[in-house]
């Protein structure tokens, strides 16, 4: 399987202004960041989508244990989100 390409800053930057209204429904904040990066996330290189690969590939550091921990949380039925 060929290696997936970074979207471009273009791309990145319609999909900020396609996602900017459905962010407002979300308080501003923690959460909404989150569910911004969590979803800049899905178009990124990476072939396995998930809250992990996320948040290392977000921060570009191998380990990010906090911040994956918080993308996590923010998907984990039960939990207070309103990204849900």
């Amino acid at each position: 399987m060929q290696p997936l390409t970074p979207p471009t800053a273009d791309v990145l930057d319609r999909l900020d202004r396609f996602l900017g209204p459905a962010l407002l429904a979300i308080p501003p904040g923690r959460e909404r960041r989150l569910a911004a990066t969590y979803v800049r996330g899905l178009l990124g290189p990476s072939e396995r989508k998930n809250a992990e690969r996320i948040a290392r590939q977000a921060r570009g550091v191998e380990r990010a244990p906090a911040f994956e921990r918080d993308l996590t949380e923010m998907m984990v039925p039960g939990a207070q989100s309103p990204w849900r």
